[in-house]
């Protein structure tokens, strides 16, 4: 189980979660940053209308994520589980610097920039991932999805849940990006 961690700021009376306490079997397993919690986040499909600022060239560029999807996939390759988890999203530029020079809407251009924003989001996922393989503690749901939607397979593998051996698991990450708008911005 995953607990949000709360603190209280009680000279500006607010109130800020700053990340999360991991729960297995009523014990603390450890403690996640908010980089974490979002990498989990995209893994459980829970990212909507979110900010991703990439550098692009020297300058910084927002992107407004505005739907994304985790798909989680297994395949048995000759007595191993592969996971891949393929995050789809979509969304807008939300601000950036063009010129002549550096002109966003060039079909090339576009590409780089939504090359990089697929790069950020792996990487944040990757974050989470190996979080969870630190701790040994599989907070990102895998499992639970395996025995979902694959119950024989689950049977085949799931001495790698109940014998700690989670952490030793292979993991991949791709994301795929699609820009809808270039920009309110410029």
């Amino acid at each position: 189980a995953i607990m949000p961690q709360i603190s209280n700021n009680k000279e500006e009376s607010t109130f800020e979660i700053e990340g999360a306490a991991v729960i297995r079997d009523y014990s603390l397993i450890g403690w996640l940053s908010k980089e974490e919690v979002r990498g989990k986040n995209f893994v459980d499909s829970q990212i909507k209308d979110i900010p991703i600022v990439i550098e692009n060239e020297g300058e910084y560029l927002s992107y407004q994520l505005k739907r994304e999807k985790c798909r989680i996939l297994f395949k048995d390759q000759a007595g191993n589980l592969r996971v891949n988890l393929l995050i789809e999203t979509e969304g807008d530029i939300a601000e950036y610097i063009s010129n002549k020079e550096k002109y966003v809407f060039d079909e090339g251009h576009l590409a780089q920039i939504n090359d990089l924003i697929e790069k950020e989001i792996e990487r944040e996922v990757g974050v989470a991932i190996k979080k969870s393989r630190e701790i040994n503690t599989d907070f990102l749901g895998i499992g639970l999805q395996l025995y979902r939607t694959q119950p024989r397979l689950w049977e085949k593998y799931k001495y790698i849940w109940e014998n700690g051996e989670y952490n030793k698991l292979s993991i991949q990450v791709d994301a795929q990006n699609d820009i809808r708008s270039t920009g309110i911005l410029q």
